[in-house]
């Protein structure tokens, strides 16, 4: 049991709480280099950009170090495109990505706010290579040497041992003979075939592939999630005792690991991109496979490697500002926990609707059987992040929450909820179809608010969660301090911690009381098992907990070998049922013990369906600023189908307008339909509109029920108070984990 004393909580108003330290992310590059209309070559040719380009797109790189003015005009044009769309995401966004997107932690003093400068270099920086890069090392040393006899052999998570075989995810039993349960007896996540071979008995061999072949047991090398998962191959690889084949594997990888050393040694773009290209010629020769995945889309583990780092930038923000965001935040966060418990219902409904008649009988129906209806919704989930709420397909007829509890064809459960969120947040608003920006006091919404959102407890663990992003306006660090500033909400990440993730976790300067407090916050939180091998996201969000406590209750589905915590409690998926009592939906095992009720087991799927939907206006043609006493809640932003904005020569006049503002507002960020982040626009700026027209003309084809949306600059370029030693503007935000602290889950 772990003692450590967690982060402290600070309490905001009855019922919340916020962490006493926050993450702090800026961009990784000056936005001078957006606002001053420098053309895309004098971009490229800067060494920040070039470095930053050469960790995430080599090939694009290694162009601009050769000069692409040779190029056919459209190649040209394709190229200066694509400069365009990195330099507004590492100018413009508060990204993650190494040194060219910083994050650190700040916390919360009554002493006052004081904040260093930015665009130092880090205090810290590791060169690390990308999960799947190393499966696939992994997988190629295992084939190429012959090493399978001495990969270690695990149970399947999904699977469960029965006194005759085992018990089938999709809840069916396969009986085994002697011989197999024998062998099946002796799998304990530590022995290796070879063990197994020696003493199963004979013909062991033939018999463990057969229990591979049908996913009953899995095997392979180690290849853990973290920073440094090669060391943990090359031990796997050092415990195989035929010396040859070890010390052939064992060369191979260390060839790559010199490989990859190398890159952190690159004094120059040249010397960085001669060593990314060594990197992945020694990978390629090793695996057969490409150097890279998923080409040409930015939130990927695309290439071999990543850098990790600790930005050097001290951040304190004094309890004043906290007392100044209180009133107007606890709103916003009531009404998240009443998002999270009706996308809870939704759900819930949905499944009974689907379910209901088989979970009504005595034995219920397998776990499994829901978990595989929920997936396709997953994927619809993770691009529906990226869809304006309310701007879909139109509600059903509202449920008890007074959100539509189920959802039509295409539509996830809880696109419907987000639209009832924004409905709600309209009447208490007092919105109008049209007008000019919105003030209302948080003193004159909330009892009114009380009524519209009211909820009971948390329905899943991780729904204590609420992680707003809050950013501030002002004209320098001194006013920002001074309190000369206006604070505005960026997103809320509704029911999810949204700073569990492997680069946060790394750069908390006390990562055990860190994890004290997750532990705290969420104890027994059920975690599914994700699939990791050949994930195509990156390794610093795969799989989305970066944590792992060993008081959660991991939930085993697949066939790859576990991760979670030896000691914690794992439950194999084949071993749990779905049954009904009334309209509430249980877990159960399948000899009738109770584990929990469904939206608690389902409670991942949940938060990661509501994170990314928590609105509080829906984009119109045109919706105003919303402030609610000084924090602005909802940006100005325009909104028009995909399919009115004309495509080629006539793009910018079209876009002008379909978009009234662009004849005032220079700078915006524009959120395409079926694109996953938003991305700033510069609308005097060719290259930007050229970016802005690609991404829609694409759209247009692949969701031509789409629409753009563009969104005022807030803060603005006046209001970029995060300056560096040259006094470089930098844009920044700040991350909070709010916590409901009054009530356990039900």
């Amino acid at each position: 049991m772990n003692t450590a004393e967690p982060v402290a909580l600070r309490p905001l108003a009855p019922g919340w709480a916020v962490w006493d330290t926050f993450v702090v992310r800026a961009a990784g590059l000056p936005f001078e280099w957006l606002a001053g209309r420098r053309p895309p070559a004098d971009i490229a040719a800067e060494i920040a950009f070039l470095e930053a380009i050469g960790w995430q797109n080599p090939g694009l790189a290694a162009t601009l170090r050769r000069g692409y003015a040779h190029k056919r005009p459209t190649d040209r044009r394709a190229v200066d495109r694509t400069v365009w769309a990195y330099a507004q995401r590492y100018c413009a966004k508060n990204d993650t990505i190494g040194r060219f997107g910083p994050a650190a932690w700040g916390t919360w003093s009554a002493d006052g706010t004081s904040v260093g400068p930015a665009g130092r270099q880090p205090r810290s920086r590791d060169v690390c290579f990308e999960l799947w890069a190393v499966q696939a090392v992994a997988e190629a040393l295992e084939e190429r040497y012959g090493l399978t006899p001495w990969t270690v052999v695990h149970l399947a998570p999904s699977v469960e041992r029965t006194t005759d075989g085992v018990r089938l995810a999709d809840g069916s039993v396969v009986r085994l003979d002697p011989a197999e349960l024998r062998i099946l007896s002796l799998v304990d996540g530590r022995r290796t075939g070879a063990d197994l071979a020696s003493e199963g008995g004979e013909d062991s061999h033939r018999r463990l592939a057969r229990l591979r072949a049908m996913g009953i047991v899995t095997s392979g090398f180690a290849v853990p999630r973290g920073l440094a998962p090669e060391r943990t191959l090359r031990g796997g690889l050092l415990r195989v005792p035929a010396p040859e084949r070890r010390g052939a594997a064992v060369a191979d990888l260390d060839a790559l690991v010199a490989a990859r050393d190398a890159i952190a040694a690159a004094g120059d773009p040249d010397m960085f991109s001669e060593a990314m290209d060594k990197l992945g010629t020694t990978f390629a020769e090793l695996t057969g496979r490409a150097a890279g995945q998923r080409p040409g889309e930015f939130y990927a583990g695309r290439t071999l490697v990543f850098e990790d780092t600790t930005a050097d930038f001290d951040t304190v923000l004094g309890t004043d500002v906290l007392a100044r965001l209180t009133p107007p935040l606890t709103l916003l966060l009531d009404s998240a926990l009443w998002f999270c418990n009706a996308v809870a219902h939704a759900y819930e409904h949905w499944i009974v609707e689907r379910f209901g008649d088989r979970a009504r009988q005595p034995g219920g129906i397998p776990l499994g059987a829901v978990l595989d209806a929920l997936t396709p919704l997953a994927e619809l989930d993770a691009v529906g992040a990226a869809v304006p709420p309310g701007t879909a397909s139109p509600a059903e007829p509202a449920g008890p929450t007074g959100a539509s509890s189920t959802a039509g064809a295409g539509v996830p459960p809880a696109e419907p909820v987000a639209a009832e969120l924004i409905r709600r947040w309209a009447a208490l608003l007092g919105l109008t179809p049209s007008g000019g920006p919105i003030h209302r006091t948080s003193a004159e919404l909330r009892p009114r608010a009380a009524e519209l959102f009211a909820t009971g407890a948390p329905r899943w663990a991780r729904a204590r969660w609420q992680s707003p992003d809050v950013m501030f306006a002002a004209a320098s660090a001194g006013d920002l301090a001074a309190g000369r500033y206006v604070p505005v909400l960026g997103e809320l990440h509704a029911g999810l911690n949204a700073t569990d993730h492997m680069p946060f976790d790394r750069s908390h300067p006390d990562r055990v009381a860190l994890h004290a407090r997750i532990r705290a916050d969420s104890r027994g939180k059920f975690v599914p098992l994700y699939p990791l091998r050949n994930s195509p996201l990156n390794s610093r969000t795969v799989p989305p907990d970066w944590f792992l406590s060993d008081e959660d209750v991991y939930l085993g589905t697949g066939s790859e070998p576990p991760y979670q915590p030896r000691t914690a409690r794992t439950l194999p998926v084949s071993t749990l049922r779905l049954h009904l009592d009334g309209d509430v939906a249980v877990v159960r095992t399948v000899d009738g013990r109770p584990v929990a009720p469904l939206v608690e087991v389902i409670g991942d799927h949940l938060s990661h369906a509501g994170a990314q939907r928590f609105r509080v206006a829906a984009p119109a043609r045109h919706q105003p600023r919303i402030t609610i006493d000084d924090l602005v809640v909802s940006r100005e932003c325009w909104s028009a189908p995909l399919a009115e904005i004309p495509a080629g020569a006539a793009f910018p006049a079209g876009l002008r307008a379909a978009f009234p503002a662009m004849a005032t507002d220079r700078f915006l960020f524009a959120t395409v339909t079926g694109e996953r982040k938003p991305f700033f626009v510069d609308v005097d700026n060719s290259q930007s509109l050229a970016v802005l027209a690609h991404r829609v003309r694409r759209r247009q084809a692949t969701h031509p029920g789409g629409r753009l949306v563009l969104t005022e600059m807030l803060p603005g370029p006046d209001d970029l108070w995060l300056r560096d030693d040259r006094n470089q503007r930098y844009t920044v935000e700040f991350r909070l984990v709010c916590v409901r602290a009054d009530a356990e889950t039900r």
